[in-house]
């Protein structure tokens, strides 16, 4: 059982590192995951707008012109 003990404690100080990555991972991941909700949003906002402007366009009839 204390050989146990002695090998976490080994390994505690080689997790820092890792723990500190993975940290560090975290808070840039983060304002990259509100960019993209906000890019998200921006996308279905215009999204609707096309439709919209699809259906005023559609209802114009142009004659067609064969030369």
């Amino acid at each position: 059982m204390s050989d146990i003990g002695v090998a976490t404690a080994d390994r505690s100080p080689g997790l820092e590192p890792v723990e500190a990555s993975v940290l560090q991972l975290d808070q840039m991941t983060q304002p990259n995951v509100a960019v993209f909700e906000k890019a998200a949003a921006s996308a279905e906002g215009l999204n609707h707008w096309a439709l919209l402007l699809m259906q005023a366009v559609s209802a114009l009839q142009l004659p067609i012109r064969l030369s």
